[in-house]
């Protein structure tokens, strides 16, 4: 069997989101931990995770940039997607959920009008969440590099 392409590890250190992945931890158990009312959204949780994603998105924008070439949007949106889908088995979040239930808080079709959204908070939905973002993340990491070729491309 020949050995693994260099060009793909390569590929794939430059795609990880180094510079989130790291404090990600440390911040989002202090997010965790600023005392909210019961029931409040997890708003320091989400805030981390938008902080860290936008860090994300200017480094990997600056690092890529090139005079006269621009920004290799590709890597910058694969990093990108790479922190999103980390956040997410960290136990992170974005705060889609909230507006998932606001969307579907209503009246359903069978006429009950409905206090809270579709997307529960019980203990099913947060497995699903988690078994979705532990292989999400493992094909994405798999598979960027291989399909991303950055500077290969271009050069």
């Amino acid at each position: 069997m020949p050995p693994m392409d260099d060009g793909y590890m390569s590929r794939l250190v430059k795609l990880v989101p180094a510079e989130a992945i790291g404090p990600f931890p440390f911040l989002l158990e202090s997010a965790k931990n600023v005392p909210m009312p019961d029931g409040a959204a997890r708003l320091p949780v989400y805030f981390v995770a938008w902080t860290l994603l936008l860090i994300v998105v200017v480094l990997r924008y600056k690092a890529t940039s090139e005079p006269g070439k621009g920004a290799q949007w590709g890597g910058v949106l694969i990093a990108a997607v790479a922190f999103f889908i980390w956040a997410h088995v960290m136990g992170g979040d974005f705060g889609f959920e909230l507006l998932l239930n606001k969307l579907s808080a209503g009246t359903g079709p069978d006429g009950i009008t409905r206090t809270t959204g579709a997307i529960g908070g019980g203990a099913s939905s947060v497995e699903f969440k988690n078994f979705i973002a532990n292989v999400s993340l493992m094909a994405w990491t798999t598979l960027a590099p291989v399909v991303y070729r950055g500077e290969d491309e271009h050069g």
